[in-house]
């Protein structure tokens, strides 16, 4: 199959893969319809273009937390990867890495955080950290993080619970037998059996090990064990992104979890402008949901954030071709933002303002 876009991988994936990966993969919370929100937002902006500026941009270096990375498209983290393809979290790391790109390594992967760093050394890589109700292991994660030469940290708040994802849980999407949560070995917190349909295994083991009383007062504790930045993941309220800068954390990414979680919120792109306004001057502000194309990851830059993060593209080159079909579609979004920029006048990806966008629909 010759692989032109983003939906290309997608259907390839969809024919490799059994149905309760699908589900897993694609499904929403609810009746989906934060998930369809998340390409509608993107849907209500248009892009100015612009003609005879002169410019041709080459390149996309995108500094974040002092260190620079080859273009503003990171990876978010995203569970149980074998399950997707056989390689994994080892193939992604490897093709992060090749790229030039940040890594974003779930706390619920199926190959270690060592592993994982060990499998690309000198690769961009940050940890995501789950609201364990045993402040041991966030503190034991922390410091293995640490050690492994992970840049970032990333508290993951937007799941107290798991909301119920009605394909997730008609499907009965579980863990086959030789694949397990590999991050939790140390811990003796058991193991995440196969799901059966009509009941997801992952709902039931997340919520005997997460915290829904987890508050600002515990992100206050999580900042002061490290060094590292703290980037928290599933913020979507001017409001709360101001109480993370005041937490401690450095940096906020605006996300629905995928429309995993709240149904019938609001996407990123839809509070972008006003968190950029209330806390893009002292802490960096990133966005993931619903970005399929380059001229997606434009307009997310034009209203605010230093970059986009994709989850289900990657995982979608991943089941399609493996590490080169994660190769693949970083290369397409890449390729995509440098035309979108040169048809709109962009030069410098550093330098993009909301001047580029307009809004249609309110």
């Amino acid at each position: 199959m010759t692989f032109v876009n983003v939906e290309d991988y997608h259907q390839q994936a969809i024919e490799n893969w059994p149905g309760v990966v699908t589900a897993y993969i694609d499904g929403g919370s609810g009746t989906e319809a934060t998930l369809r929100r998340n390409r509608e937002a993107i849907a209500d902006w248009q892009l100015r273009q612009r003609v005879l500026t002169g410019h041709k941009p080459t390149a996309l270096t995108t500094r974040l937390f002092g260190h620079d990375i080859s273009m503003p498209i990171i990876l978010s983290p995203t569970g149980f990867q074998m399950v997707v393809h056989p390689s994994g979290e080892l193939a992604v790391s490897r093709a992060a890495a090749a790229m030039g790109t940040v890594m974003i390594v779930s706390a619920a992967a199926t190959a270690s955080l060592e592993e994982v760093s060990a499998a690309a050394p000198g690769g961009h890589r940050w940890f995501q950290i789950g609201l364990f109700r045993d402040r041991g292991i966030i503190q034991d994660m922390v410091q293995r993080a640490e050690a492994a030469g992970y840049r970032a940290l990333v508290p993951m708040v937007d799941t107290p619970i798991l909301a119920r994802r009605e394909a997730e849980v008609r499907a009965g999407f579980g863990l086959p037998p030789d694949l397990i949560w590999a991050n939790l070995i140390p811990y003796n917190t058991g193991t995440m059996a196969g799901g059966t349909p009509g009941q997801s295994a992952l709902s039931d083991y997340i919520g005997a090990l997460w915290d829904p009383e987890f508050t600002w007062k515990d992100i206050e504790w999580l900042c002061g064990l490290t060094r590292l930045p703290i980037v928290m993941k599933g913020v979507l309220d001017a409001d709360d992104a101001q109480l993370a800068l005041d937490a401690g954390c450095q940096g906020v990414i605006l996300s629905n979890h995928g429309g995993r979680q709240l149904d019938c919120t609001m996407a990123a792109l839809d509070v972008l402008p006003e968190v950029a306004d209330r806390v893009g001057s002292s802490m960096t502000v990133l966005i993931d949901g619903g970005i399929r194309y380059g001229t997606d990851v434009l307009k997310a830059l034009a209203l605010g954030a230093s970059a986009a993060c994709i989850g289900r593209p990657y995982l979608w080159g991943l089941g399609a071709a493996g590490e080169e079909g994660v190769l693949g579609v970083l290369e397409i979004l890449r390729d995509q933002l440098l035309e979108a920029m040169t048809l709109s006048g962009c030069g410098d990806v550093n330098q993009i303002d909301p001047s580029v966008v307009r809004k249609t629909r309110t």
